[in-house]
This record gives C-alpha cells, structure tokens and sequence, in this order.
C-alpha cells in the first residue's frame, strides 16, 4: 500500500539484490506488467521520511546495476 514509483533498472534481479544489500526492499515489476517485461522494479516510497538523499543515491546506483 501506498505511493508506488516505477524504477527503470538495466537488470532487476541486480537491481533487488543491490537494494536489498542497502536495507531497501523493492518489488519486481515484471509481475505487475502485461506483455514482454521490461526492466523495472516497484518502490514504495510514501513511507519514507528520513536520508531522502541516500534512498535516492542507492536508487540511482541500483538502476544501473
């Protein structure tokens, strides 16, 4: 529940595993997608209140794992 970014990520296992590692758990987008997945991961981002930039600086690495 909540607000739910998508976020492009070249790899999404790498992606998850990359986050995970940080502390921030994302769900894989390819379950939510119709037709061919592409490369995303779903993040719910309404609860977060704290290190706003560090979330955003793992979110960003992530995407290019």
């Amino acid at each position: 529940d909540g607000v739910n970014a998508w976020l492009r990520v070249n790899d999404e296992r790498s992606a998850i595993v990359q986050l995970a590692a940080a502390g921030i758990r994302v769900a894989p987008g390819a379950p939510f997608q119709l037709g061919e997945p592409g490369g995303f991961v779903r993040v719910t981002v309404g609860m977060v209140r704290d290190d706003v930039a560090a979330v955003g600086a793992a979110l960003a690495a992530a995407a290019l794992a």
